[in-house]
C-alpha cells in the first residue's frame, strides 16, 4: 500500500466503516423494537435510514480494498475502531432518533477530519466519496433533528 493509502485508510476510512457498521446495527435494533401507535411511521423512517447507510458501508469497503487495505473480518473489530458506540437503544424512539441523530454528528467530525487530512493527496473518487458521505449523514442528522423537535 502506498503512503497515501496507508493515511486513507489508516486515517480514517477504517473508522468511517466501523461507525457505519455499528449506526447501521443500532437503527436496526431500533427498528425491531419500535411498535405501538407511532411504530410504522417510526419503521419508515429507519428502513430509510438503514437502506441509505447500508449501501454507504459498501462504498467505504470497496474504497479500503481499492486502496490496498484490509476490511475486518469480524464485528467486534469494527466496533472496537468506531466513534460510535455501540450499546441498547432507549425504548423511548424519540429519544432514540435523537441518539442517533448525535451518532451521524460524531460521523461528521470524523469525515472533517479526514477530509483535512487526504484533501491535498486525496482522488477525486475519494474526495467525492467523502463529499457524499458528508451530505448523506447531514441530511440524516438534519432530519433527524426536526422529526426530534416538534
Amino acid at each position: 500500500m502506498t503512503e497515501s493509502g496507508n493515511t486513507l485508510v489508516g486515517g480514517g476510512l477504517l473508522r468511517l466503516l466501523a461507525d457505519t457498521f455499528i449506526l447501521v446495527y443500532k437503527v436496526r435494533h431500533l427498528c425491531w423494537r419500535t411498535n405501538g401507535p407511532l411504530g410504522s411511521k417510526f419503521t419508515a423512517i429507519f428502513n430509510a435510514e438503514y437502506g441509505a447507510l447500508n449501501a454507504t458501508s459498501d462504498d467505504i469497503a470497496r474504497k479500503i480494498v481499492a486502496a490496498g487495505g484490509e476490511v475486518p473480518h469480524s464485528p467486534d473489530a469494527l466496533a472496537a475502531m468506531s466513534s460510535v458506540k455501540p450499546g441498547p437503544t432507549s425504548p423511548n424512539p424519540v429519544a432514540s432518533l435523537a441518539a442517533i441523530a448525535r451518532d451521524h454528528e460524531t460521523i461528521l467530525a470524523d469525515i472533517d477530519t479526514l477530509e483535512a487530512m487526504v484533501s491535498a493527496d486525496a482522488d477525486d473518487e475519494t474526495r467525492d466519496l467523502l463529499v457524499r458521505l458528508a451530505t448523506q449523514h447531514r441530511a440524516s442528522k438534519d432530519e433527524l433533528e426536526r422529526i426530534t423537535a416538534g
